[in-house]
């Protein structure tokens, strides 16, 4: 249901994005793709990480402290963030390029905001297994954003349409969700609770070890993730970082589709497991084998195809997209697979080895992008060299999930090595 939702939402995306291409030059996309890289890598720090435990309590009390917890970390944590906004939304402008768009960045605190209670939102949700739902509220937004984009930019066709636009979706989702939640959730957020549930203080530290360990870790990923976007603005200019975002929106849609969608699905799947003690190291390997077989023709067109489709598709001026895609496909031909086993080894709490991995992996990754930058001026060659070693990153994932997968641990609360 989750990927069939995912998936409309992605067909409407895929039927604007020629037309928006169309509209709006790659330098706004490149300030769009700057915006929204922020947006990804503060997410994580406003709920410290604990929404991700949403779906593992069995008591739905303890959910319900988890998910009050979340909020008020989320309003305060945003709260913060904008008066750094404030403060420094001019030099952080300067240092990536952004020049005179750089007070666009006054809005991330509150796109942060709206997006994080959105995130506590669905996680709720995926643990009550509403997910149509779930699917409904993924298709309008797309549709709303898409919508709004070309027809505003058939009158103002700049990067704060598309800034904006993006903002107000993350409120639309917010308050969908918060519809759709009203009745599970009733009274959390006026103070009102079960007399036996667990204080939210006691529920953080019950799961202390998402903030510790699973926190830095989904930081260092989602870091990871948006960083090529404001590393090729700041040594390139924000056109090429606009050919990097479009491109990367592209190679995305099917790992959106095939990986994202159904990995959290199987995150309440895998839980269920562990609750049992239940080896489901072959389930997780069958899965992901699956997702790799599927991304085999999408990611294979891409690759052999990229250019020539991104001058067809979205005009000749991104033929250099093209080239930044057709290298990124290589690479999330095998990142497609690796989802369902971050989900298996957050669930069987071996949160020390998947912090490790993202450090190291991320700054591996970071580290040979940048390096390449400054050494050949060359940006298509230093996102070949980024996607080589994400693959290699990707591959040492899957083998540790399918290895701990095979020995679950039935209990709450306990820090796995």
């Amino acid at each position: 249901m989750v990927a069939g939702g995912t998936a409309v939402a992605q067909a409407i995306n895929v039927a604007a994005t020629p037309v928006i291409t169309r509209l709006y030059g790659p330098e706004a996309f490149g300030l769009l793709g700057v915006f929204n890289s922020l947006v990804v890598a503060l997410i994580p720090l406003t709920c410290l990480g604990y929404e991700i435990a949403i779906v593992i309590p069995k008591s739905g009390r303890d959910a319900r402290a988890l998910v009050r917890l979340c909020s008020v970390l989320a309003v305060g944590v945003s709260a913060i963030l904008a008066v750094a906004a404030l403060v420094g939304s001019r030099r952080v402008g300067e240092l990536l390029g952004l020049g005179a768009s750089s007070w666009y960045l006054l809005l991330v605190p509150a796109a942060l905001l709206a997006a994080a209670v959105a995130e506590i939102l669905s996680h709720w949700l995926i643990r009550v297994e509403h997910f149509r739902p779930l699917a409904r509220v993924t298709v309008t937004q797309s549709s709303l954003l898409a919508g709004t984009t070309v027809g505003l930019g058939f009158l103002w066709p700049s990067a704060i349409v598309l800034i904006a636009a993006s903002t107000a979706r993350q409120f639309y989702r917010m308050l969908r969700l918060a519809s759709l939640t009203r009745r599970d959730l009733r009274g959390l957020w006026l103070g009102r609770s079960d007399a036996e549930a667990p204080t939210a203080a006691q529920m953080a530290r019950r799961y202390r070890d998402f903030p510790l360990l699973d926190l830095p870790r989904v930081f260092a990923v989602r870091v990871g993730d948006a960083a090529p976007t404001l590393i090729l603005a700041a040594f390139f200019g924000p056109a090429f970082a606009g050919f990097y975002e479009l491109a990367r929106r592209i190679v995305k849609l099917p790992s959106s589709l095939l990986a994202e969608s159904i990995s959290q699905v199987y995150r309440s799947r895998a839980a269920r497991a562990v609750h049992d003690g239940r080896d489901f190291s072959r389930d997780l390997l069958r899965i992901s084998g699956s997702l790799l077989l599927l991304g085999l023709i999408p990611y294979g067109v891409m690759t052999a195809f990229g250019p020539a489709l991104f001058r067809v598709v979205f005009g000749p001026q991104w033929d250099a997209a093209g080239h930044v895609a057709r290298w990124l496909a290589v690479w999330y031909l095998v990142h497609v697979a690796v989802q369902p086993g971050m989900q298996a080894l957050m669930v069987t709490r071996h949160l020390r080895f998947t912090l490790g991995w993202a450090v190291v992996t991320n700054a591996a990754k970071l580290g040979a992008l940048t390096s390449v930058a400054l050494v050949t001026q060359d940006p298509i060659f230093a996102v070949a060299v980024y996607a080589v070693v994400a693959i290699g990153a990707d591959i040492v994932l899957i083998a540790a999930a399918y290895l701990r997968a095979g020995t679950p641990v039935p209990t709450e609360g306990k820090l796995q090595q």
